[in-house]
Formats: C-alpha cells, sequence, structure tokens
C-alpha cells in the first residue's frame, strides 16, 4: 500500500463515519445549565443529561458531518492533483512545478493517522 492509497482508504472510512452520523450540521445549545447537541432539524444527537461539557458540545458542533464531507472532498481533490502532476512525470525529467510542495503536504496528511497500524514511518515528513 503506498501512501496515496492510504490516504484514500482513510478517507473513505471517516466518510462513511460522516455519513452514517445523524443530521448534516449540528448546533450546541444549553437549556436550562445543560449542554445539548442537536442536528438543524432539532433532534438531540448527544447532551441532555448533564453529562455533556459545553466545550465537548461546541467541538462536536464545529465538526458536523457536513463539514467533515467537504474536508473529505478537498483532501481527496489535493490527491487528485498530486496524482495527476506525477502521472505523466518520468523520473530522470524535473519534476512538475508545485510536487514536491503536493509531496510535502500529502506526507503531513498521512501523519494524522500516525497511530494506524498501516501507517510506515517512511512517511514521517
Amino acid at each position: 500500500m503506498d501512501i496515496i492509497e492510504f490516504l484514500k482508504a482513510r478517507l473513505d472510512e471517516e466518510e462513511a463515519k460522516a455519513r452514517a452520523a445523524h443530521g448534516a450540521t449540528w448546533v450546541a445549545s444549553q437549556r436550562g445549565g445543560v449542554v445539548d447537541l442537536d442536528d438543524t432539524d432539532g433532534n438531540q444527537i448527544a447532551g441532555g443529561d448533564g453529562g455533556l461539557a459545553w466545550s465537548d458540545a461546541d467541538f462536536m458542533a464545529h465538526n458536523h458531518p457536513a463539514r467533515v464531507l467537504r474536508e473529505i472532498a478537498a483532501k481527496h481533490a489535493i490527491l487528485l492533483q498530486y496524482t495527476d502532476a506525477v502521472t505523466d512525470w518520468e523520473e530522470d525529467r524535473e519534476a512538475p512545478d508545485g510536487v514536491g510542495a503536493l509531496e510535502a503536504v500529502i506526507l503531513r496528511m498521512a501523519g494524522v493517522y500516525a497511530a494506524h497500524p498501516d501507517y510506515r514511518q517512511e512517511w514521517a515528513p
């Protein structure tokens, strides 16, 4: 498995989780001192029992499924831009403009998953 395959697999896993989550957009709210995480249709996602801290609900609301899916799409676009740039590149020629920068971005994207068993230390930036 190369780094591109590794990243695509991780992004696919994240996409499946985001699509399985309830509601597309989440909002944190506080009613009577009790913190809730709701979707925009008013369905409770988490909280309501006093066990959810405002900072946690706010963080979860910021990372709602719709935003996560947009981030995944952006990361797929970066991977595509990189693979398109290197597809026609022959090793005996100079790398196309921007390939080095894209490669550095991809290494850092993979570093997010350093704890994953398929991550290779050679990808560490």
